[in-house]
């Protein structure tokens, strides 16, 4: 399938058709000639980021979700994206002031109350990332990153009866995803 992704308006088609077939390294080259061919456009340079996370390209993902800020500093998205970036380097303090900002930018997005609460797991401030799950929670009950943020949360805070209480959520809202929890959990 070679097709030129000169025009802002393949990408998208280039995108569902490698990602349908689970080719993110191509999407990933598709993206990256499009952003070669107009640098300025923000959504190309987002979809890039994105798909630059999915091949764990850490320094591509930095550079294009700056450049997207560069253009539009409150482009929740990008925000999110260069947290995410940031603490899959081991930037912990960046990646969370990353994500902060994308929640004040969206503070109704479940997503990015979800990947901050995550953050703030990684860095062990458990109080903080419950704050943020519980947010995405009053915004989406059924958030079954949530809940599983939150068991995976008060496991490590040793709180087993609220690890229960979202743990029996979880398997409610998403069996596989609390069978790879509790698996983890079990482990020593």
């Amino acid at each position: 399938m070679a097709r030129d992704c000169d025009t802002f308006a393949l990408c998208p088609w280039l995108r569902r058709q490698h990602r349908y077939r689970g080719l993110h390294h191509d999407s990933f080259v598709a993206y990256s000639l499009a952003v070669a061919a107009q640098p300025d456009h923000p959504l190309l340079l987002r979809g890039a980021g994105f798909e630059a996370i999915e091949v764990e390209q850490f320094d591509a993902v930095l550079k294009f979700f700056t450049l997207a800020l560069k253009i539009d500093s409150t482009d929740a998205p990008a925000w999110e994206g260069q947290g995410i970036a940031r603490m899959s380097r081991g930037d912990h303090v960046g990646g969370v002031r990353a994500l902060a900002r994308a929640v004040s930018l969206s503070p109704l997005d479940p997503e990015f109350l979800v990947n901050l609460c995550q953050a703030h797991n990684l860095r062990g401030a458990y109080r903080a990332a419950i704050e943020s799950c519980s947010q995405a929670l009053r915004v989406d009950a059924y958030d079954a990153a949530a809940h599983h943020q939150l068991a995976a949360t008060y496991a490590a805070l040793g709180d087993s009866a609220q690890m229960q209480h979202h743990l029996l959520h979880l398997r409610d809202l998403d069996p596989g995803l609390a069978r790879s929890l509790e698996t983890l959990l079990q482990s020593p």
